[in-house]
């Protein structure tokens, strides 16, 4: 079974990527095919999948060949992205006789930046609420546009009111000073040695990488993030409600 190399991890920023089709096949949602390399964000980690198309040559393309120069013909939409068994599975309109060849992948930069800022708004969220109350542990992050929050196992020792206020105050510090938000991958020996948030369980057939928003801790992530706490523009907490021992703050 072909593997997918995640391009996706290592730049936010880019919206192009040449790629070879390994295979195309279906499952239990559709036809989709597997490039060597994806540029494409599957959904997962509560960051929904980047849109974007699908480009196929029309003349001859090498591993070499830039995004400039490919040799452009059919163009058509990737209605959905998930990874599966080390796959990046791209779901479309796909022929299997198109096995082996290869595309340019164009991402949507405007999707893929507007749903790194609400994961990023989420993050931090978590860095400044684990400072400003440390008995409450961040178990869950939903960054979708359609109501985001951040959910935390324990219930703070401020009331709403007063925790909104310093929360939205403590966040616009951070957007202001610009912190430089930073990604890695490590082993899970640094991990532990560096007294990150070790989650339950890790994604299989993914790196371990971390993502650190300025001083505060490295947190094991995934998605796809802004470089700068700027980039964040303005965030507001809309709600804060705490219900059977744990607390969802909404933004």
């Amino acid at each position: 079974m072909p593997i997918t190399a995640l391009s996706y991890l290592h730049d936010t920023y880019q919206s192009e990527q040449v790629a070879q089709v390994l295979e195309i096949a279906q499952d239990e949602e559709g036809t989709y095919l597997v490039v060597n390399q994806s540029i494409f964000y599957p959904q997962g980690g509560g960051q929904p999948s980047d849109a974007g198309v699908l480009i196929f040559a029309v003349g001859p393309v090498t591993a070499a060949t830039s995004p400039a120069e490919f040799p452009q013909s059919a163009r058509l939409e990737v209605q959905s992205v998930r990874f599966k068994e080390g796959q990046v599975r791209l779901y479309g309109p796909w022929d299997p006789e198109w096995e082996g060849q290869w595309v340019l992948q164009q991402i949507d930069l405007a999707t893929r930046l507007a749903h790194a800022r609400l994961h990023t708004a989420g993050h931090l969220i978590h860095a400044v609420m684990t400072e400003l109350d440390p008995s409450l542990q961040a178990q869950k992050g939903y960054h979708f546009p359609q109501g985001p929050y951040v959910e935390f196992a324990g219930v703070p020792n401020l009331e709403p009111d007063a925790l909104m206020a310093q929360l939205n105050a403590a966040l616009q510090a951070a957007i202001q000073a610009a912190l430089p938000i930073k990604s890695e991958f490590v082993t899970l020996e640094e991990l532990h040695a560096r007294k990150a948030m070790i989650p339950a369980a890790f994604p299989e057939g993914k790196p371990l990488r971390v993502v650190q928003i300025g001083h505060y801790q490295p947190v094991p992530c995934g998605g796809t993030h802004l470089a700068s706490t700027a980039e964040l523009g303005t965030l507001q907490i809309r709600k804060i409600k705490s219900k059977a021992g744990t607390t969802k703050i909404s933004y």
